[in-house]
């Protein structure tokens, strides 16, 4: 199991994704915005993890979010961004692994909370 808390605010990972045609063919990048989130929370998830290793296997993953303000947030898109985040910093091989997930939207407390994400991923849990 791995433990890890993200401080730098969650954005959405849908429509993060720039196209261009080159040669032809069509490259999809991610936007500038969405890179500096992913450098900046890679550093934080890496500095956390022990072992760096792809995790095997079916994985469950618990997410408790605490939103730096009262505006709604697009929780299947927050989840996305983490998905890239965790196979960027190759803590999963695939994020197809994750076959479970639960979400937790915490009260917002104050604008300047330490925290934004503290997650745990595990081999999922047997029925």
């Amino acid at each position: 199991m791995i433990r890890f808390s993200l401080t730098a605010p969650l954005p959405s990972g849908k429509n993060q994704v720039g196209i261009a045609w080159r040669n032809g063919k069509v490259i999809r990048y991610p936007n500038k915005r969405f890179v500096q989130w992913r450098e900046q929370a890679g550093k934080e998830l890496l500095a956390q993890v022990k072992n760096r290793m792809p995790l095997m296997g079916t994985l469950h993953m618990s997410v408790s979010y605490w939103p730096p303000d009262r505006v709604r947030r697009d929780v299947p898109g927050m989840l996305d961004a983490l998905f890239h985040l965790l196979e960027h910093c190759w803590i999963v091989k695939d994020d197809s692994q994750i076959s479970d997930v639960q979400w937790v939207s915490e009260p917002y407390v104050r604008p300047a909370h330490p925290k934004m994400v503290i997650a745990e991923i595990s081999l999922e849990r047997q029925p």
